[in-house]
């Protein structure tokens, strides 16, 4: 059959830009290359380009030839755009099948009857799913046999039998070379993400996975291998393993050996971004080891989504006990590979209490250096987002613009929500906000290091706890009203208060720092960064409450000041009438040893700057904050 004939087949799974930078249509990819690689397909069906970003939907219907079906990948960022796709593509080719599958398509055929304009909803893994419907499409018409999908049939929908495979014999859509003409033709820097194994054995309740929990399958190591030339080869800068557990399998090390051996010849990828096993292990710890030897990690994760029991209890989930979070955090810093530990705000069972204490017992562990703490939100897929669950847990949340961090703002671009959880059994919203404003402090004072060095000396020398340092800052800004800190931590309760009962936005905007948005710890730093000399010459009513001895207060400001990376001051020498620097790195490694009175100079020699708050906001707090950049750490000495 001639190319004029057959078929046409386009697939659309849309992102935004983040930046400069855009991911290239892997869930797409995957189910198109294993479609393609089917002769019966090749032959009567002709695959067109793919829509990977939030294109004019009206001008980019237009460049479609008489499609036959558009499959759409849809998950949190583009189900509204997608949507709103489909009504206008049914209206320009009425005949088109439309098929939505990912993750945001319920496990029901409700979206059937809310959206006219899709004939198909695709549920669970796609590849096969994808496959049978083209035959069908081709031959019989008929879809009763297709298994994993609901459609119309009349006036009525039909769900047919669920099932879960998984294989690991999928083609690859990077060595079929269906992402050849994206790379080689539009003017992005590319993000990539790949599997080496699909599946998860665990069963958090938060996560969407839903009924796709498996035991793991390996995809063979030749195609890994070759995947990761292909991607070198095409310059893709940052790569992203899709591994829902990388390090679980002792083979996950010698993925890196060759992941870094084709770096150190071509150049690429320049960052190799996994989400780690949940417990972590030996191989995990030489996977971060060599990643950061070579420059390639953005930290590792030492996560723990909550240290509450009851919130554990009620997510299925268990953790490493805080003793072992402790070691770790000790082997690591004693290694110098930056770590990173992840909580979510809002879990059924989570107090304000138990959610204050949990970020004290991290911080006293040592994990200074940074703290993500997520939203925890409704998804599709999810146990947590089923009707039965948020019923037993009195959960209520809020449908909030896109909570989705460093977007390029689109112009007249088609909204998408989030579904935030602002409230449980156990945690008011308003001990939401307020917990959220104490989650904010502490990430931005303490994690960005703007107080860091007080936080931590208070600790060890007048047994000050993290938690009473930061909850009296917050007290002081309240009572402070006209202090910068206090006019930032506004606006930061503001958009909380807004999202909890109208429906705002989590995310700031702010010019000084380029067109991308930012999660509030990230803008409060950066607001407060960029007005440093007002910050700290009006919080030092607040440290001097704590009774420092003068000469040592004096000193430690000015290291405190001095040791925060600013835009364009990454090369100086410091003068300090105590050893500063060795009291914190063995705090950090969990030791306390007694402040040295000694004449010494710091210096700092940094090969890493950023001549301007853009440039700083991008390539130090964001793509750095998991690496420990915001304060001058690497390429530090001191002079006695």
């Amino acid at each position: 059959m001639s190319d004029r004939q057959k078929k046409k087949v386009y697939l659309v799974q849309p992102n935004y830009l983040y930046g400069t930078s855009a991911y290239l249509p892997y869930a797409v990819g995957v189910i198109a290359a294993y479609a393609f690689s089917d002769k019966r397909i090749a032959e009567n069906y002709e695959l067109g380009r793919f829509i990977y970003l939030r294109e004019d939907i009206d001008r980019a219907i237009e460049s479609l030839d008489n499609p036959c079906f558009v499959g759409f990948s849809n998950y949190v960022w583009n189900f509204e755009y997608n949507k709103e796709f489909a009504r206008r593509l049914k209206k320009a080719f009425p005949e088109c099948v439309v098929a939505f599958g990912g993750h945001n398509v319920p496990p029901d055929a409700s979206l059937l009857y809310e959206e006219k304009s899709i004939d198909i909803l695709m549920h669970g893994q796609g590849e096969e799913t994808f496959l049978e419907l083209l035959l069908a499409i081709n031959d019989s018409g008929s879809f009763e046999n297709i298994k994993n999908i609901s459609y119309r049939k009349g006036s009525d929908t039909v769900s047919t039998e669920r099932t879960c495979t998984f294989r690991s014999d999928y083609p690859s859509p990077f060595l079929m070379g269906l992402f050849d003409d994206i790379v080689n033709n539009d003017p992005y820097e590319f993000t990539a993400a790949m599997e080496t194994n699909r599946g998860c054995p665990y069963s958090c309740a938060y996560c969407d996975w839903g009924g796709e929990k498996h035991s793991i399958v390996k995809f063979p190591m030749e195609r890994i291998k070759k995947e990761i030339d292909w991607l070198s080869e095409h310059k893709v800068r940052h790569l992203g393993c899709a591994d829902s557990n990388y390090g679980i399998f002792e083979r996950d090390s010698e993925i890196i050996d060759y992941v870094i051996d084709v770096k150190k010849r071509t150049g690429y990828p320049d960052k190799f971004r996994v989400s780690y096993a949940k417990n972590s292990n030996k191989t995990v710890f030489e996977i971060s080891k060599k990643l950061n030897d070579c420059g390639m990690s953005k930290g590792a994760s030492l996560s723990f989504q909550t240290l509450s029991e009851a919130a554990l209890k009620n997510i299925g989930r268990e953790n490493m006990s805080p003793e072992r979070f402790k070691e770790l955090m000790e082997k690591y810093e004693s290694a110098g590979i930056p770590t990173y530990s992840e909580l979510i705000i809002g879990l059924p069972g989570e107090t304000k209490e138990s959610f204050s204490d949990g970020l004290e017992t991290l911080l006293r562990a040592g994990q200074h250096t940074s703290l993500y703490v997520y939203f925890c939100e409704l998804l599709v897929n999810s146990e947590m987002g089923s009707r039965e669950y948020m019923e037993r847990f009195d959960i209520g949340c809020s449908k909030v613009p896109l909570n989705q961090s460093h977007c390029e703002s689109v112009e007249s671009d088609i909204e998408e929500y989030s579904h935030v959880v602002t409230k449980t059994y156990s945690m008011s919203t308003e001990d939401w906000i307020e917990s959220n404003l104490f989650s904010v402090a502490v990430q931005c004072f303490h994690c960005f290091a703007l107080l860091q060095f007080f936080a931590i000396y208070l600790f060890f020398e007048k047994n000050v706890g993290y938690r009473e340092f930061y909850e009296k800052l917050l007290l002081w800004m309240k009572e402070n009203k006209n202090a910068l800190c206090s006019e930032v931590f506004k606006e930061i309760r503001e958009a909380l208060y807004n999202a909890a009962y109208k429906n705002g936005s989590l995310q700031l905007h702010d010019d000084r720092f380029g067109t991308i948005s930012w999660p509030l710890e990230e803008a409060a730093f950066l607001k407060l960064l960029a007005e440093r000399e007002r910050f700290y010459k009006e919080i030092e009513s607040f440290l001097e409450s704590f009774c420092i001895d003068n000469e040592i207060y004096d000193q430690l400001l000015l290291y405190q000041k001095s040791i925060l990376r600013v835009p364009g001051e990454d090369c100086f020498k410091l003068s300090l009438k105590y050893d500063f620097h060795s009291f914190f790195a063995s705090a950090y490694k969990g030791e306390h040893i007694p402040l040295k009175k000694v004449d010494c100079v710091l210096c700092v020699n940094s090969s890493e700057s950023a001549d301007n708050f853009k440039d700083f906001a991008r390539d130090i707090v964001w793509y750095g904050r998991k690496g420990s950049n915001m304060i001058h750490k690497k390429n530090t000495k001191v002079i006695y």
